[in-house]
C-alpha cells in the first residue's frame, strides 16, 4: 500500500508520486541542448525527487554530478565556500573515476570550471 510521504526524496515504490511528462521532457531538452534550467517550488514538493528521475535518464549518456546548497547556508567566506565545492565537485567526479586536475581559486572560475567539465560521454 502506498502512502504520503512529507520528507525527503520520493520512493515511488512506496509513496504516491505525480509523473511530470512535460516537465521531464522540457529539463531534458534543456539538458541535450546545453542549456540551464532551474527547479523552483515550496519545500517538500518534490524538487529532489525530480531531479534525481532526470540523473537516473540520463546516466548513461552524461556524467552527472548532484550538488545540494543546502549545507553551503553556514558557509561564511568565499574561500570555505571554493574548498567545500572543489570537495564535493572531486566526490562526485570520483564515481566515474574521472580525476580534477585542478581547483578553482576564484568565484568567478566557477562557469569555465564547469564548462570544462560538461562531457558527454558515451558509456558501455
Amino acid at each position: 500500500m502506498r502512502r504520503f510521504c512529507t520528507s525527503g526524496p520520493v520512493d515511488k515504490k512506496t509513496c504516491y508520486y505525480v509523473e511530470r511528462p512535460e516537465l521531464m521532457e522540457e529539463a531534458i531538452d534543456h539538458i541535450e541542448n546545453w542549456r540551464y534550467f532551474t527547479v523552483s517550488a515550496p519545500r517538500q514538493t518534490g524538487k529532489t525527487t525530480f531531479l534525481n528521475e532526470i540523473i537516473e535518464k540520463i546516466k548513461n549518456k552524461y556524467i552527472t554530478v548532484f550538488l545540494s546548497f543546502e549545507d553551503y547556508k553556514n558557509i561564511k567566506t568565499e574561500e570555505e565556500f571554493l574548498r567545500t565545492f572543489n570537495n564535493e565537485m572531486q566526490d562526485e567526479l570520483n564515481k566515474y573515476k574521472y580525476a580534477i586536475k585542478e581547483e578553482i581559486n576564484n568565484i568567478r572560475e566557477i562557469k569555465k570550471y564547469l564548462r570544462k567539465y560538461m562531457v558527454k560521454v558515451e558509456k558501455k
